[in-house]
């Protein structure tokens, strides 16, 4: 082994002394004195550029001046300095990099190894990626400061910009819960983001090297073939797309010529005969639909995808459940649309649907709504309004009036004249019922202990029934009592003999006393 060491030392002894070695030795004195110059270089840079920023930041007002024009400051002294130091910085770095190329490209060239490779290529494929490394560092570090920045500005647009997000008077999102799906999309955005740029960064650096440049062009595949599809696909789209957009031109103007002539029937400048009021904006929007209808139709050849079987088969699915799950709601808009038409009320008509009377708060093609004199909303499908009698008591009120008929019982002892006067005198007592036309009184039926009056009264306030009905009851009360006759509802069929009278106490005449009983028996002779 001591042999073996000997040898060793003798073949290194004999190789430090060849021309081969010295060779060496000079090629690595020459790539270290070019590192040493280029740290040189670094040190000047370092010891002169530093002062000269501070010297101008400090110093502004003596080496700028600000820009001026007609008294409107165009560029500021800051502005100019701040730009300035911008512009030496840039030089500082280019500078750095063309020494560090150089330096590079002389101490490679100083080894006999690497003159089968291109050291220029290499070497600039270096320095490229250093630039692509500082510039996604940079724009990493203007992606984070953004991101920063909108997550502090969510939580300040709290009851300002972002409110909660209501449906009528239901809240359907809260504002803390708006603002934690923000945060949460915030997030996402500016991880995808990051991570779009190092992607990219990546496939710019396989991009500077021979040996790994078929990677970076299937990095760059993988996101600019579906981006080159989709820009083809646009491309051979575009005479489709001017065809639907033509489509829509003409059916927006149509739509506006359409809203204009019924703009002028409601205003009375063309007049159709027969034609109602009340039809001028169902009729609108009834064309309007069938309008947008024609145009879909029209469209859909033209839309992307539109040949294809499984757009053709979305379609028609989707067709089928609209079909099968709104019959009612079909029928219900087909009833609305005849009521429209049949005209049987309108809006604050006082009605009476099956057993609902009330007023007509809503109208609209699926329900009609009724409040009803609690003050309850009642909901009834037009098709069941269809189905139903409908009695429109606003109909003819304010133009003829409205007859309210109410009917009293009144015995046989009364004189007929007499109880005609007493229900007259009570509806002209009763606020709401007209003079004119005058009341009117039918003796309706002749029962077995009593006869049954109608007094017929005419009111043009078909709102106010109940209120009407009421004070007239009242009114017909205090007449009837005050002149001593009773009104027989229910029936008395009992002996009046030694029986109160049903007139109320304080109304009795002063001397009244109650009969006592005259029942006797005769005795035959």
């Amino acid at each position: 082994m001591q042999n073996n060491f000997s040898d060793f030392i003798t073949e290194a002894l004999a190789f430090l002394s060849s021309s081969t070695a010295v060779n060496l030795y000079y090629r690595i004195g020459n790539a270290a004195l070019f590192l040493i110059l280029a740290l040189g270089i670094f040190w000047v840079l370092h010891k002169l550029f530093p002062p000269l920023y501070k010297k101008l930041q400090s110093e502004r007002g003596k080496y700028f001046r600000s820009i001026v024009i007609r008294g409107r400051t165009i560029l500021s002294r800051k502005a100019i300095s701040s730009f300035t130091i911008l512009v030496l910085q840039a030089v500082r770095f280019i500078i750095s990099a063309a020494v560090v190329y150089e330096t590079l490209l002389l101490i490679l060239s100083q080894f006999p190894f690497m003159e089968s490779l291109d050291i220029k290529e290499i070497v600039s494929g270096f320095i490229t990626s250093l630039f692509i490394i500082v510039f996604s560092v940079l724009i990493i570090r203007a992606l984070q400061r953004f991101y920063q920045f909108m997550f502090r500005q969510l939580q300040q647009w709290k009851g300002t910009r972002i409110q909660s997000l209501k449906f009528s008077s239901v809240e359907l999102f809260s504002e803390e819960r708006i603002i934690s799906i923000l945060k949460i999309t915030n997030s996402l955005f500016r991880f995808f983001s990051v991570l779009l740029v190092l992607y990219f960064t990546v496939t710019l650096i396989f991009n500077q090297f021979e040996v790994t440049r078929s990677w970076s062009a299937a990095l760059f595949n993988y996101i600019l073939s579906p981006l080159n599809k989709i820009f083809i696909t646009f491309v051979e789209y575009l005479p489709n797309l001017f065809s639907v957009l033509v489509i829509l031109f003409v059916t927006r103007y149509a739509i506006k010529l359409l809203k204009f002539i019924f703009d002028e029937i409601e205003k009375g400048t063309i007049s159709l005969p027969n034609f109602h009021e009340e039809w001028i904006q169902p009729t609108y929007q009834i064309a309007r639909t069938l309008i947008i209808i024609f145009a879909v139709i029209v469209i859909f050849p033209y839309l992307p995808g539109s040949n294809s079987p499984f757009f053709q088969g979305i379609s028609v699915f989707l067709g089928l459940l609209f079909s099968l799950g709104s019959s009612s709601a079909i029928s219900n808009i087909v009833a609305g649309v005849v009521i429209t038409y049949m005209r049987p009320f309108k809006i604050g008509d006082k009605i009476k649907i099956a057993d609902t009377i009330g007023k007509v708060v809503e109208k609209n093609l699926l329900v009609t709504r009724i409040r009803t004199n609690r003050n309850i909303d009642v909901t009834i499908p037009n098709s069941m309004t269809l189905g139903s009698h409908i009695i429109n008591y606003s109909a003819r009120a304010h133009e003829d009036g409205l007859i309210l008929p109410t009917t009293v019982t009144i015995g046989y002892d009364a004189p007929w004249r007499q109880v005609h006067k007493l229900l007259m005198n009570a509806a002209v007592k009763t606020e709401g019922v007209l003079k004119k036309p005058e009341p009117f009184i039918l003796q309706t039926n002749l029962n077995d202990y009593n006869i049954s009056y109608e007094l017929n009264v005419y009111t043009h306030e078909p709102g106010a029934m109940a209120d009407i009905y009421s004070h007239l009851h009242q009114h017909i009360q205090d007449e009837f009592n005050k002149a001593g006759v009773e009104i027989m509802s229910p029936s008395f069929t009992a002996v009046r003999d030694g029986n109160t009278i049903t007139i109320p106490e304080e109304q009795r005449e002063k001397n009244y006393e109650t009969p006592s009983f005259q029942i006797s028996l005769k005795q035959k002779k």
